[in-house]
């Protein structure tokens, strides 16, 4: 960029723009454009005649308006003509988007990376896009693209030549994605130093389209239920859900080390997704493919096949029936399904209004009172009938019940919740031998308006 108000021997000055090492470009006392990275050309007021690069006599021409066999380099054998290099006024395109994959090392660099307004060593800034580790795709001092996480590159002011990506040679100005095949492709830094892997994938083109819904289930655990996109927002480079719903949050994230994570409030609140924890877990990093087509775990490493993540989301009934003989029979009933979601899961409410069947913050389904549940905004467990953590089975298909009492809970294995009101008998007969015999006699089922 021009240095406004700043001549040598007359001519204009420019010094490369953004983070990194300074560098000018600027006319000697020997009527030679040079460009130097030396300090020193600034601390002489640029009356001098160093640099890696010159001019043969500029003849008071602009770098731009040069022959293109008017430059040479230096090296350590000296000054050698290269017909290559050039200057132009309208920089080269940036993409505004970089999708990098590396699936055989620092998989947690991988993600998506949006193009910055700042610049690093003159040449364009990729940051890896959303909350979670910060994430660089920048070019180093010595001319090669480097992909990092180390926040000492920012400390440094990305004057140095850091990461665990690198090109396989310096970029002389082609972008990041130009780069690919065992010619021109990417290293990855190892104990043994810079290997070659032509398995790092660093394009234009992006994931796979991310599901709108995700449906979680894993028997015993209670973050499970409907997670939604987060249209625009990323975690770690990489598309994030959250549970569907009131209730407590749960977040289904891409974490720091590059694997799947599914954990609660305290992913977001506490370590800005900076992290690698939760309840479950994809077994390994993912490198790009998407929840529902990666193996998970539980947290601990239990089996993955108690784990499922797919985007098949199951058929909610309309009608739930609870039968309740032996106690809390006031709960007994019809239960309507409404348009509200709790804990990632339906909800339905009594016929009186009354009453919810919904899922606590335990992971398990309660049968509760509205003024009780709602006043917490459904962030509970509370209620007089529950079943065991549910990790997805929907209620009338679970097998056992528990009922509150003064005791306690106390399994009652005559609950049980039906799709439909139980079918009543077309006709009754009542028989009184010890009183109000009046009231005996046949009785037939009749509609009610």
């Amino acid at each position: 960029r021009l240095l406004e108000g700043k001549l040598s021997k007359g001519l204009p000055i420019w010094k490369r723009i953004g983070f990194g090492q300074e560098a000018w470009i600027y006319s000697g006392p020997n009527g030679r454009w040079y460009v130097s990275n030396n300090k020193v050309v600034e601390q002489n007021d640029f009356q001098c005649g160093r640099g890696l690069i010159s001019s043969l006599e500029h003849r008071n021409l602009l770098p731009v308006m040069l022959e293109e066999d008017s430059w040479q380099y230096k090296d350590q054998y000296g000054w050698n003509k290269d017909l290559q290099i050039s200057f132009s006024i309208y920089p080269p395109p940036a993409p505004e988007r970089l999708y990098i994959t590396s699936p055989n090392g620092f998989q947690k660099l991988s993600g998506e990376y949006q193009l910055s307004t700042s610049h690093a060593n003159g040449h364009p800034l990729w940051q890896r896009a959303g909350w979670g580790e910060e994430a660089y795709l920048y070019s180093g001092r010595s001319g090669k693209w480097y992909v990092v996480c180390k926040q000492l590159v920012v400390q440094r002011n990305f004057e140095c030549n850091l990461g665990g990506l690198v090109s396989s040679h310096p970029h002389a100005g082609l972008p990041p994605d130009a780069f690919s095949g065992s010619h021109r492709g990417w290293g990855i830094r190892s104990q043994c130093g810079w290997e070659q892997d032509e398995d790092i994938r660093i394009g234009t083109h992006p994931f796979e389209a991310p599901s709108a819904s995700l449906w979680v289930t894993s028997r015993g655990l209670k973050a499970t239920g409907r997670f939604d996109l987060l249209e625009g927002q990323f975690a770690n480079g990489f598309p994030l859900w959250r549970r569907a719903g009131l209730g407590a949050a749960m977040w289904l994230f891409s974490g720091n080390k590059g694997k799947w994570c599914i954990s609660d409030h305290t992913a977001a609140e506490q370590y800005k997704f900076r992290c690698n924890s939760g309840f479950m877990l994809s077994e390994a990093a993912h490198v790009g493919l998407l929840p529902e087509q990666v193996p998970w775990s539980q947290e601990g490493g239990s089996s993955s096949s108690a784990v499922s993540v797919t985007t098949k989301l199951p058929a909610v009934p309309e009608v739930m029936y609870l039968i309740s003989p032996n106690g809390q029979q006031r709960k007994a009933g019809t239960y309507q399904l409404v348009d509200t979601l709790c804990h990632g899961y339906p909800v339905w409410k009594s016929s009186d209004g009354k009453r919810l069947l919904y899922t606590g913050n335990d992971g398990r389904w309660y049968f509760g009172g509205i003024n009780e549940v709602t006043v917490s905004d459904f962030n509970c467990a509370s209620g007089v009938v529950c079943s065991d953590p549910h990790g997805g089975v929907l209620p009338h298909e679970i097998g056992c019940w528990q009922l509150w009492s003064e005791e306690g809970w106390l399994l009652d294995e005559g609950i049980s919740v039906w799709l439909s009101a139980p079918k009543a008998q077309r006709q009754l007969y009542l028989v009184c031998r010890n009183g109000s015999e009046r009231l005996a006699g046949m009785y037939a089922c009749q509609p009610f308006a």
